[in-house]
C-alpha cells in the first residue's frame, strides 16, 4: 500500500509521522513534538483514531483528551 509514513525536513527533521493497520486505515498521527516523545511508534504521544467495520471514523484522542463522534446507520 502507499501510504504517507513520514514527512521530514530539508534539516532531516521528521515533521510529522503517521501509523497504518493492516487494512491500510490510519490509526496514529504524530507530530514533531510527538516524534521526538519517544524511541518507538508504540511509545509516541499523538493521534489515534479507532475505527468501526465498516471504516468510519469513530474515535480519536490526543494523549488524554477523548473525543467521540457518532454516525446514523442508514441515514
Amino acid at each position: 500500500m502507499n501510504r504517507l509514513v513520514k514527512v521530514t525536513g530539508t534539516d532531516g527533521v521528521v515533521e510529522a509521522a503517521f501509523v497504518y493497520d493492516r487494512t491500510g486505515f490510519l490509526v496514529k498521527e504524530m507530530n514533531a513534538a510527538d516524534y521526538l516523545s519517544a524511541d518507538t511508534d508504540e511509545e509516541r504521544t499523538g493521534i489515534y483514531y479507532t475505527y468501526d467495520f465498516e471504516g468510519n471514523d469513530l474515535v480519536d484522542k490526543q494523549e488524554h483528551y477523548h473525543v467521540e463522534k457518532e454516525f446514523k446507520v442508514n441515514g
